[in-house]
């Protein structure tokens, strides 16, 4: 009689979930319908005019105007919350409110070899499709006050407005952010935060060279940086160290490794302070 009534269930189940899918199409794979918002099918069901099945209306441009604009409202919807959820993981770093707003044109060389670096920077911008498609990476080496962080600032805006996800850190805030899921109160752990680096479309990792360069924040940091690298998510490392190998030093030798692997550029910032220079 249990098995009975079970199969019955199941059954009914079933027959209702047949129902619902006439009204309203499965929800792709990976996506959440927004609360409040119903997806709608179409079918060709009156003579040779199609008719929306949920709204029963006729249409001719092929779309159901209600359906469009449903699905439109959909797909902004989800940009939203996916990059709600990428703030809470990121928690809440991101570029700094000094360079929020700069653009390539706020930069202003003051010699030839600036220009040549501003215009290497651009170009990495401007194809940042292929970079993302290969993973490159991007080294910013040089003396403070020559426009590094500018730069960096730069290329993540110029992407942003292109639509990709950009991140601006640190490297005391990522390792600081990393080491705050082993308080006996957090609620996160430690692989969850540092997936959350390898989310961004690109990283800027600034300070290098400003940590103590512990064995622990060597294995901390690789995490991150491997992980990126597996996934061929480009990295911009930025440092007033100007010689490759003080930089392993700091980051130790399987991150160099990493960062170094595929087309990685070097941009070296030899010029004198821009501060400096203006005084």
């Amino acid at each position: 009689m249990e098995e009975k009534e079970l199969q019955d269930a199941q059954r009914n189940l079933e027959q209702k979930r047949a129902a619902h899918a006439k009204v309203r199409p499965a929800v792709p794979a990976g996506q959440l319908l927004p609360e409040g918002l119903e997806a709608s099918s179409t079918a060709p069901t009156n003579g040779n005019a199609p008719r929306c099945e949920v709204h029963h209306r006729d249409y001719e441009d092929g779309v159901c105007p209600v359906c469009e604009e449903q699905h439109t409202a959909w797909a902004e919807a989800g940009k939203k919350e996916a990059a709600k959820r990428l703030e809470t993981l990121l928690g809440g770093i991101r570029l700094g409110s000094r360079y929020q707003d700069t653009r390539f044109p706020d930069y202003q060389p003051t010699c030839d070899a600036a220009k040549v670096v501003k215009k290497r920077c651009e170009m990495y911008a401007t194809t940042f499709d292929c970079r993302l498609l290969n993973g490159d990476n991007l080294l910013m080496l040089g003396n403070y006050g020559t426009g590094k962080n500018m730069l960096a600032a730069c290329i993540c805006n110029e992407i942003a407005q292109a639509g990709y996800a950009p991140l601006h850190t640190t490297i005391l805030k990522m390792l600081r952010r990393i080491k705050e899921t082993w308080k006996k109160e957090s609620k996160e752990a430690e692989q969850s935060v540092i997936d959350s680096f390898i989310l961004p479309d690109l990283l800027v990792v600034d300070e290098i060279g400003v940590q103590f360069g512990t064995e622990s924040e060597k294995q901390l940091t690789f995490e991150a940086l491997n992980g990126r690298s597996e996934e061929k998510k480009p990295t911009i490392l930025i440092s007033n160290l100007t010689d490759e190998r003080a930089l392993a030093h700091y980051l130790g030798a399987r991150v160099m490794d990493r960062v170094k692997e595929g087309r990685t550029g070097v941009l070296n910032f030899t010029w004198e302070s821009y501060r400096v220079s203006r005084e």
